[in-house]
């Protein structure tokens, strides 16, 4: 990790890339603790069997992806790139929690943090750094993010 600070323009930066895994882990512990836990939340009200131990090595892998994307965009020289991809995918999922609430009128573990946390920094991400990059690259950079995060969708589904 000693090579983050090095592509990092500036301390604000790897400050502001450390707040995808940190609040990634808020996420998680809603998404475990309240409400039953989301397998539960999974199982009785959209009959997908979700065991608490998938969950948490699919969560554990997503920590570990995000940590990796944050090293590999440091090491390849494209963290702006990888932190709007996160936030893109981050968006996407506070998204799905905040629709399925709304349309079923009830919680869902995951909405708190995604409605408080994720739509904030993931809409601040973009709006920051989209100067800084082609509008091909911002828009491939998005479409990357929405689809690694249906892909998780689709992996916790099977």
């Amino acid at each position: 990790m000693r090579t983050l600070p090095k592509y990092f323009s500036d301390d604000s930066t790897l400050l502001w890339a450390t707040l995808f895994p940190v609040t990634y882990l808020l996420h998680i512990a809603e998404e475990y603790y309240c409400a039953g836990g989301f397998p539960q939340y999974m199982v009785k009200y959209y009959h997908v069997e979700l065991t608490e131990t998938r969950f948490l090595i699919l969560q554990l892998i997503g920590v570990i992806g995000m940590i990796f994307g944050l090293w590999i965009s440091a090491k390849l020289n494209f963290p702006k790139t990888m932190l709007v991809i996160f936030a893109a995918a981050i968006l996407k999922n506070a998204a799905i929690h905040l629709i399925r609430s709304a349309a079923n009128a009830r919680y869902e573990p995951g909405l708190i943090t995604g409605v408080a946390l994720w739509i904030p920094l993931g809409l601040t991400t973009i709006f920051l750094n989209r100067a800084g990059m082609s509008s091909k690259r911002l828009i491939f950079s998005i479409a990357t993010g929405i689809g690694i995060s249906g892909l998780v969708e689709l992996i916790q589904l099977l």
